[in-house]
Formats: structure tokens, C-alpha cells, sequence
């Protein structure tokens, strides 16, 4: 078996590999899903500068679309939450996310005041700076 690779669990007695073993490519797949979490965080949140270098998002604009501009919003939202979720986080620190998509989504149906909220709380920044911390206390698995 390589050295890269964790055994069955059966084998696990029977090999030199320890439950510490990583490949490189799973490293490198995960830091790019990261990335592309921040991304999408990063153009939902604050892809537009406006003159005063206040950044806004996509997440925003799309929320002021009567009707389903919040549903959208919020989908896509609760799917950067979901993959955050594949990436192993704790169930803290996703309960944290699903309280700040919560927030922006419940404050975003009222008229006007949900769109400044959404414009300024900024829900999937703050979940990406969760994930980057808790991604940070976790060792690689």
C-alpha cells in the first residue's frame, strides 16, 4: 500500500501507515475548495467597490429583486454552509453559520432595512472567516 494512503480499517494492525497520513493531493483538493468558498463569499459579499471604498455584493443586489432576490440569497448562502460542512467543520461552528444566513435572511425580508442589513452584515464573509479559523485549529484528517 502507499505511503500516501490510509489502509481499510481492518488492516490498520497490519500496516506502517498511521491515521495522520495524508496525500498531497487531498491537501491541495482542499485548499482549493477553500478557496473557492472565498470566492464565492468574496462575490456574494464584496466583489463591488463603490467610490469611498465601501464594498458591496452580488448577494445584496440580488436580494433587492422583489420576491425571490431573498430566496436566491439564501440558497445560495446555505450551500457555501452545506459544502463548509463536507470540509469536516464542527457542528459549532456550522450552528454559527446557520445563524448568520438566519439573521441576513429573516432581516432581508423586511423592505429596505433588510437591504442595507444585507449590504452591510455581510453573512458569507463572516462564515468564511469561521471556516478559515476552525479549518485552522483542525489538523489535516
Amino acid at each position: 500500500m502507499p505511503k500516501d494512503r490510509v489502509p481499510p480499517a481492518g488492516d490498520i494492525a497490519s500496516s506502517d501507515a498511521t491515521s495522520h497520513d495524508i496525500s498531497a493531493s487531498d491537501v491541495d483538493v482542499r485548499s482549493l475548495e477553500e478557496r473557492e468558498l472565498e470566492a464565492l463569499a468574496h462575490f456574494l459579499d464584496s466583489s463591488i467597490r463603490l467610490p469611498g471604498g465601501i464594498r458591496i455584493g452580488w448577494d445584496g443586489i440580488i436580494g433587492m429583486i422583489p420576491g425571490v432576490g431573498d430566496a436566491v440569497g439564501l440558497g445560495l448562502s446555505s450551500w457555501l454552509v452545506w459544502r463548509a460542512r463536507q470540509l469536516g467543520l464542527p457542528r459549532p461552528v456550522i450552528y454559527r453559520m446557520l445563524l448568520n444566513v438566519g439573521l441576513e435572511a429573516l432581516v432581508g425580508v423586511v423592505p429596505v432595512v433588510g437591504d442595507v442589513f444585507d449590504f452591510v452584515f455581510k453573512a458569507n464573509n463572516r462564515n468564511v472567516a469561521l471556516m478559515r479559523r476552525a479549518l485552522a485549529k483542525k489538523p489535516n484528517i
